[in-house]
């Protein structure tokens, strides 16, 4: 849940009580608030719990908190809160060069680089005129756990079915026969949820709720793209309008059947399996977070 308040904001993950009907008490953080009047204070659901149903396959199945009060308390305690909407201080370095695949390796080998090509100074994924058997992926040599990634995306397709998308704090699979699949989190680019949080080869579902939705968005046109990974938060902008805030909460305690969530990884660009499409890829920029 986020609670904000005079262009301030927290951030703070509530666990679920044991029964409706019961209530805990939780501290959300310090925010500020500069000045006195009449302040609005906006409260809002970001995720709902995931766990298996009866049919055994991982689903969002949580109901949000129901918050029953909410106490602000003056304090001369250093402020927890930061400022809402995208972090104005970004100092990236470059993750593609604009003519080479320096730094980059195919998730399978010479297999997957056969997929993508540079065009324009940009990474294309796919092939317009050619349909896709498999996902397909080129990945980051190095790994990355805390940063905040920047680029631009564009979409080539004969209509709606395109997909693509963005891995980051992922690594490769390791199930035999599938070793041209990435198993991590992912900034989904499908035409029905723009800007949206997947669980990709892992929990196989979308994560957090739809914060927002980029009203100038154009496939078919370069958008921009923010990505920030910040230990178990998770934010994505698209087109400067925050879509996806997430809370992972299996970071110290195993989720059922899958164990404790990676927070450190490959950062990757996927052209999904499925009818011809292209995803083109551009203006790549990194800035890793102490």
């Amino acid at each position: 849940m986020t609670l904000e308040a005079d262009g301030q904001e927290l951030a703070a993950l509530f666990k679920p009580t044991f029964t409706w009907f019961d209530y805990t008490t939780e501290k959300i953080g310090i925010i500020n608030i500069p000045q006195g009047g009449n302040v609005t204070i906006t409260l809002r659901g970001i995720q709902k719990g995931i766990k298996r149903n009866k049919e055994g396959k991982l689903k969002a199945d949580e109901a949000f908190p129901d918050v029953q009060s909410l106490i602000l308390v003056p304090t001369s305690l250093p402020t927890t809160s930061e400022a809402t909407g995208i972090p104005a201080h970004f100092e990236g370095t470059r993750l593609f060069n604009g003519k080479d695949f320096e730094g980059w390796e195919g998730n399978d080998g010479e297999y997957s680089m056969a997929h993508f090509r540079i065009e324009k100074r940009a990474i294309v994924g796919g092939n317009i005129n050619k349909d896709l058997e498999h996902n397909q992926f080129i990945r980051t040599i190095r790994k990355y756990k805390n940063f905040e990634l920047r680029l631009k995306y564009k979409v080539k397709a004969s209509d709606e079915s395109y997909n693509g998308g963005i891995q980051f704090r992922s690594v490769p699979c390791t199930i035999p026969g599938r070793s041209f699949e990435m198993v991590g989190y992912q900034a989904d680019i499908i035409s029905w949820k723009q800007g949206a949080l997947y669980d990709e080869q892992r929990r196989w579902d979308f994560l957090g709720m739809p914060t927002g939705v980029a009203q100038n968005y154009k496939a078919d046109q370069w958008n921009d793209l923010i990505i920030r990974c910040e230990g178990s938060r998770i934010r994505i902008w698209l087109n400067g309008v925050k879509t996806t805030d997430y809370i992972e909460p299996y970071i110290d305690e195993p989720f059922e059947g899958i164990g404790t969530i990676n927070q450190e990884g490959h950062i990757a660009l996927q052209i999904h399996e499925g009818k011809a499409c292209e995803v083109w890829y551009k203006d790549i920029e990194i800035e890793e977070i102490k």
